[in-house]
């Protein structure tokens, strides 16, 4: 992974907002947990971190094939509850697919069908991920799950368009365990 530049909160949280503060299905997943706005969630759920006092980079990948699919599921309920218990927070995106029903069910996602269309059409698509370094150097998935798993079941499949994707990640180190929202 190569750092490219400082970020601060304010880009990396506008940017997450571009992509999903608009969109109904976000917008219903935040009033459905009780909150009056997709920016009222989505602010309490990085007030959990801390995330306006970190120090935040923007991060290119080396190695997108290798690096991408071995980023943590994040400790969101409903990604943690595809996993087995003993194994949840300590499993990356190719692990998770490496569950038979993991993968018939999320080739069937609906988000993750339409990341890969969006992949497959418009492969300049310059994609910004966010995510956490925990203290033992894993990157934890904050925002992009379904990007994520889309990429790695792409890989999976061998699609030849993953070299053209411009995919980056805003990072920043942590000193805890992320609690799961």
């Amino acid at each position: 992974m190569k750092y490219i530049r400082k970020a601060t909160w304010k880009e990396v949280f506008e940017s997450w907002e571009k992509r999903e503060s608009k969109n109904p299905d976000w917008i219903r997943c935040a009033k459905e947990k009780g909150f009056s706005s997709w920016q009222e969630w989505r602010g309490s759920t990085a007030s959990r971190v801390n995330a306006e006092n970190l120090e935040w980079g923007l991060y290119n990948f080396d190695n997108p094939r290798q690096e991408i699919p071995n980023i943590l599921v994040g400790p969101f309920k409903s990604w943690q509850a595809k996993i087995p218990q003993l194994q949840q927070n300590e499993t990356s995106f190719e692990g998770l697919l490496k569950d038979s029903d993991q993968y018939d069910s999320l080739t069937k996602n609906t988000k993750i069908i339409s990341v890969l269309k969006e992949f497959k059409e418009v492969p300049e698509l310059r994609i910004k991920l966010i995510g956490v370094i925990r203290k033992d150097g894993k990157i934890v998935c904050a925002e992009g799950h379904h990007t994520i798993t889309a990429y790695s079941l792409a890989k999976m499949q061998n699609y030849v368009f993953l070299d053209k994707l411009n995919i980056k990640i805003f990072l920043a180190k942590i000193d805890t365990d992320i609690p799961i929202p």
